[in-house]
């Protein structure tokens, strides 16, 4: 058989086996880096949005460190979300829209950035100085217990693509009251979506559902939880009753099926960038979570809670929140 330059060939199953028999666990391992050094490169995958020095200069942006309690810097000042992420979990096209969700401290250095490198406004307010006066009304604003909507408080660029120069690419930066992870827990409309690109890692809480093999269920609104104590105290009170399947699966009744969750365990899937495989340095993996499950829907139950040092703000399980307290 002869195979013309470029061409692909796909082995049988049984030659994997093999290949895997014959090679030794640090043999793997570099086939296994080798791989996702391929399959999850981030610079090429952003190649339409910015050019290599762009890109360089991007990530630089997003690794700006914040001091978590005096011991570690942690990146989760700006992260990435939405369907782009989606796609770089599932290693489809990246699409044109770059989805960021950023704390409100940080919104203005990076819409001040994308202003640098060619993106325009799709507001009325053209200018870089006005726009980021408008960012710094909305802060003081929010400082002082205003709640604005999500759209009130994202803003939209556009420009040309790098290679695809007939097409815009949008780029919608929103800034975020609680913290970026809490604003993408409430607002994702579904678990397809829930998937994060920090600076170090790429995170998703369904990676099944991302790359479409399993089942993508609806997300509810985010609401505070029925306590633990006002179960009990109806069980005391009625004792006889047992749980109906109804009751049981009821998102909005006082029986939800609580788990507790993080972005770094069993059911999760982390994607190391750049060859970094820690993910302590991550905000993002301190995150914790408990889901109510529906017959088809859930919904996040978490409290927010900010660092007593540093400015971050993380999201906590209801039950870990109260240990802490």
């Amino acid at each position: 058989m002869t195979l013309q330059s470029g061409q692909t060939i796909f082995l049988p199953r049984c030659c994997d086996d093999l290949l895997l028999r014959y090679v030794n666990d640090k043999q793997q391992c570099q086939l296994s880096a080798g791989y996702q050094k391929k399959a999850f490169n981030i610079e090429r995958f952003f190649g339409e949005f910015f050019r290599p020095h762009e890109f360089v200069a991007f990530r630089k942006l997003q690794f700006l460190a914040t001091t978590n309690f005096n011991l570690a810097k942690v990146s989760n000042n700006f992260v990435i979300s939405g369907a782009i992420a989606m796609n770089f979990v599932s290693r489809s096209p990246s699409g044109s829209t770059l989805s960021i969700f950023s704390y409100m401290g940080l919104t203005d250095k990076i819409v001040s950035w994308l202003f640098s490198v060619g993106y325009q406004s799709f507001r009325s307010i053209t200018s870089k100085e006005l726009l980021c006066e408008e960012i710094s009304i909305l802060a003081r604003g929010i400082a002082q217990g205003e709640t604005p909507t999500l759209q009130d408080r994202t803003w939209e660029f556009y420009c040309q693509g790098i290679n695809s120069v007939d097409e815009e690419y949008l780029v919608t930066v929103s800034a975020c009251i609680d913290s970026p992870v809490a604003d993408i827990l409430r607002l994702q409309p579904s678990t397809r979506e829930m998937n994060i690109i920090t600076a170090y890692n790429a995170y998703s809480l369904f990676p099944l559902a991302a790359i479409g093999t399993g089942t993508s269920y609806a997300v509810r609104p985010h609401s505070p939880p029925h306590s633990q104590q006002a179960i009990r105290q109806y069980l005391t009170v009625k004792p006889h009753l047992l749980l109906g399947a109804k009751e049981s699966l009821s998102i909005d009744g006082p029986y939800t099926i609580l788990n507790y969750h993080t972005f770094r365990d069993s059911f999760s899937r982390i994607i190391p960038l750049q060859g970094n495989r820690d993910a302590s340095f991550d905000a993002v993996a301190l995150t914790s979570f408990s889901i109510s499950y529906a017959a088809k829907s859930l919904m996040f139950n978490f409290i927010t809670c900010r660092a007593t040092a540093g400015k971050l703000t993380y999201c906590l399980s209801p039950s870990l929140s109260a240990d802490i307290d």
